[in-house]
Order: C-alpha cells, then sequence, then structure tokens
C-alpha cells in the first residue's frame, strides 16, 4: 500500500482561539462508528454526556448535536472542551484529523489538506509552483476507505493526473480559462474513449481541442460544440450563466444566514452589483473583469492556477469507483468558477482592500459551500448532465 501526502500536509497547526471563523460552527460534524461504540462503552454520567452529544442524521449514521449551529462541545472561547480537558482519544475521527483528509483507494493511501479551514487555506496560498505529493513519515488515520475502488483503474488515474499537472505547469503561458479547456478536451475524450472500452493509455489522449472537435464532433453537446469554438477563446468550460442558478437555486437567505452569514452577504452584495447582467453576456463581463484582477494583483493568477490543479488532486480519484472522468474536471471547474464570482464580488469596489488573507478566506468559504456539500455536488452533477453533457 502506497502511502503519500500533500506536500505542505505536516505544515499545519491549529491557531486555536486566533481563528477567524471556527470549524466546529456551521458543519454536520460526522461521528464515526468507532467513536460510537467508544461512547456505548463509557459508564456512569460522562457516558451518558457523550451518547447525548450525538443524534442520528436522517441520511444514516450520527452528527454530533449542534444547537443554534454550535458543536455542543465548544466553550464561550470558541475552543474544544475535549481537547481542553485532556479527552482527545473521545474526539470523533473528523475532529481529530481536520483538516487533514485520508483517504484509502485501489492500493493508494494520500492525505490531502482540506481549504475549507481559512487557515489552511492561507497555508496553501504560500505554496509556489507545482503542489505534489510526498511519502508519509507514519502510517496514515485513514478516514475514508473506498473499498469499491478498481485498483488498475486508480493506477492509470495516477499517472494520467501526473500528465495533466505536466500540462498546467508546462510554462505555455495559457491563462486559467484556456488551461481549463486542455484539461477538459484531454479528459472529455478519454471519456468518450473509455465508454467504448478503447481506452489504453491516457498518453495517446493530447490536449489538442481541435482534435477532440474534428474527431468526435457529433459526440458533443451543442453547448461543448459552442463553447469549443476559437470566438469562445478565452472563456470559461462552464458559462458563468450555469454558476449563477446555484447562486439563486440553492442557497437561500435563510440557509445562510443559519449556517454561512458571511456568505451571505457576499452573496447579496452579488446580486445588488451582477443582477441586472444578461446571461448572454456574463462570460466576457466577469473575464474581462478577473484579466483587470490579474494585472492589479500580479501573484493572483498563479494562486487561481493553483487551486484549479488542487481541486483536480482533491476529486480525481472519485473516479476510480465510478470511472466517471468528467466528474472530477467537472467540479473542479465549477470550484474554479464560483470562487471567481465571490472574487469579483468582493473586489467590485476599487477602494476595496484585498490582499492573499482576504483570497484564503474566500478559498474557505468557497469549500465550505461546495467542497463539504456531498448532496450540492449530487445536484450540481445532475444539473450538468441534463444541461451541459
Amino acid at each position: 500500500m502506497k502511502s503519500e501526502v500533500i506536500s505542505f500536509f505536516y505544515d499545519f497547526n491549529c491557531i486555536a482561539d486566533k481563528c477567524r471563523d471556527n470549524c466546529c460552527r456551521s458543519w454536520n460534524l460526522i461521528v464515526d462508528e468507532e467513536t460510537v461504540k467508544k461512547y456505548k462503552k463509557i459508564p456512569g454520567k460522562r457516558g451518558f454526556f457523550y451518547r447525548l452529544s450525538i443524534r442520528k442524521s436522517p441520511g444514516g449514521g450520527y452528527v454530533l448535536r449542534a444547537p443554534f449551529s454550535r458543536c455542543v462541545h465548544q466553550d464561550k472561547c470558541g475552543l474544544c472542551r475535549l481537547q481542553c480537558n485532556g479527552e482527545e482519544e473521545c474526539l470523533p475521527k473528523v475532529c481529530r484529523l481536520f483538516p487533514r483528509y485520508t483517504v484509502s483507494y485501489g492500493g493508494y493511501e494520500i492525505g490531502i489538506i482540506d481549504l475549507a479551514c481559512e487557515e489552511a487555506a492561507g497555508l496553501f496560498l504560500k505554496q509556489t509552483g507545482r503542489i505534489g505529493f510526498i511519502d508519509s513519515r507514519a502510517p496514515l488515520d485513514i478516514y475514508w476507505r473506498i473499498d469499491e475502488a478498481d485498483r488498475d483503474f486508480a493506477s492509470v488515474l495516477r499517472k494520467d493526473l501526473d500528465l495533466i499537472l505536466d500540462h498546467i505547469y508546462s510554462g505555455d503561458g495559457k491563462n486559467i480559462w484556456e488551461l481549463q479547456k486542455d484539461v477538459f478536451a484531454h479528459i472529455y475524450a478519454e471519456h468518450l474513449l473509455l465508454v467504448r472500452n478503447e481506452l489504453k493509455n491516457p498518453e495517446d489522449t493530447g490536449f489538442d481541442r481541435e482534435t477532440l472537435v474534428n474527431e468526435h464532433y457529433g459526440e458533443l453537446t451543442w453547448i461543448l460544440q459552442e463553447r469549443f469554438k476559437s470566438i469562445y477563446n478565452g472563456l470559461p468550460v462552464i458559462p458563468f450563466s450555469f454558476v449563477n442558478e446555484f447562486v439563486y437555486r440553492e442557497f437561500s437567505d435563510l440557509y445562510l444566514i443559519l449556517y454561512h452569514p458571511k456568505a451571505f452577504k457576499l452573496f447579496w452584495k452579488y446580486k445588488r452589483y451582477f443582477g441586472k447582467i444578461r446571461e448572454s453576456e456574463a462570460d466576457k463581463i466577469f473575464t474581462d473583469r478577473l484579466k483587470d484582477l490579474f494585472v492589479r494583483y500580479d501573484w493572483l493568477e498563479e494562486k487561481l492556477t493553483n487551486y484549479y490543479a488542487y481541486k483536480l488532486q482533491t476529486f480525481y480519484v472519485g473516479a476510480s469507483v465510478d470511472y466517471y472522468l468528467i466528474e472530477p474536471v467537472s467540479l473542479a471547474a465549477f470550484c474554479c468558477e464560483f470562487l471567481v464570482l465571490l472574487l469579483l464580488t468582493y473586489t467590485y469596489r476599487k477602494d476595496a482592500e484585498f490582499d492573499m488573507d482576504v483570497f484564503a478566506w474566500l478559498i474557505s468559504e468557497n469549500d465550505r459551500l461546495i467542497s463539504h456539500n456531498v448532496s450540492f455536488r449530487e445536484r450540481i452533477m445532475k444539473r450538468m448532465r441534463e444541461k451541459l453533457f
């Protein structure tokens, strides 16, 4: 079993009560079966309290109770009582590991850093160039075991991911949207070959968008045929109007006020600033505004590209289970474009103070809204299948 972690895995340190946000709020904190069994064996009042602190979730399993969106174990200072009392062994596994996320699949064990934590997002932004994996220093405490993963296909995906990252960091000078189109063309062509059982070697499928269109034009949906026309060069694969739908359809004001109050303010401003833009104009308007930001902040384009690549690294392992290659590249693109909407909203006013600390906060909000909402991601893919693919 090969065990690897992302290169900055061991660099993270929780800043506890100094954190502007808190991972004990606005989450459904899942309690693993091992911890539930441990709670059932603890005698007396202490055991009764632990068992009372969890409840069954509608989707099955258990979660920690969170009255008023605060974990029942959180004290007035925002700290965890279990940790303060030296009872770390009673923490659910997700609390012990977060923001580290460990997964075992197809003969591999990997550890990554979850960017939903603002401190982790700040650490991520300090990384320069291509981010890779290193050998783990010790056996990983695995949070998620994907026993149904295809071992042989997982090996193919690892090689393919390296191929994709090689292309992203090849130094061709392409902007973020051009790179997204290259990667999408590569993976979409592989998907078309895979469904016909003709995918032999990922290296046989290049990043030439014209080849995808020329050889598989009749298999592309009409919207992809449009997106890959030369007149759409420089624009994202997924239309911003599609991303905009989820701002209005999926995030009610009540939900945001209760669970993501800071995001609520951003969404309110987004609707105020961009609510009257026509769908046909959205791509160009947002792309032009992003280009202006790249000029104002010379570090921003590199960091946004790194974010897109990192989301690919995060999502790509899932294809070893369902063989649906389109999902990881689509989710990575969606996360990137959703982040751009938050970014453009925050910087709409010219006098807005923007730096890497603010960008780290935007990334953490973005990942809390999307990456930690499994049902939301499922709705994204369902809508993509219906409308885009």
